[in-house]
């Protein structure tokens, strides 16, 4: 996660999921990255058990929405973009501003933000969608040997498998 000022990127965040025996939530060395504030630019970080904050942060994979806090120290007042970077493709990341309700997919979108300087400690939360990997029905063995009209559709933001003039929905349970 990174926030930016006037197009440029001032400062980054970053959450891992990790599915390995172990991991924490909570600080832990080894695992985590100490924030280290820079003075003369704003800064961003998630926050972990004691209001610690952190610019690198390792998180158990679940199969549940992962919710981090995010705090941002600004030195000015002025707009801040949120974004995600390029690579985190696949991957649903919503950014809830909890002052004015509004929820930003930055998987797809950035948010911008006009705020003064300061310490935002409770105003930003990230909310990192679960990985799944969903079957589509159509990954049966007959149907590699068989010659079939299989084609996928974008339909309103949702995702259509059409085989054989029958329509499917992604996780390959028929449409009626």
């Amino acid at each position: 996660l990174e926030i930016q000022q006037n197009d440029q990127m001032v400062d980054q965040t970053f959450v891992k999921l990790s599915n390995e025996e172990g991991v924490s939530s909570e600080f832990v060395f080894g695992e985590d990255l100490s924030k280290e504030f820079n003075k003369t630019r704003s800064n961003i970080y998630t926050i972990v058990e004691n209001n610690t904050p952190v610019a690198g942060n390792t998180m158990p994979m679940t199969e549940q929405t992962t919710v981090a806090p995010v705090g941002v120290k600004t030195i000015a007042d002025g707009d801040y973009t949120f974004s995600i970077p390029d690579g985190t493709e696949g991957v649903g990341v919503t950014l809830i501003d909890t002052e004015t309700g509004i929820r930003t997919s930055l998987s797809a979108l950035d948010y911008t933000v006009s705020l003064e300087a300061g310490t935002y400690n409770d105003r930003f939360v990230i909310e990192i969608s679960p990985i799944q990997h969903v079957a589509t029905e159509l990954e049966t063995s007959d149907i590699r040997h068989q010659k079939s009209d299989v084609r996928k559709l974008l339909i309103d933001g949702l995702l259509y498998i059409v085989r054989d003039g029958k329509m499917f929905d992604a996780r390959g349970a028929r449409v009626e």
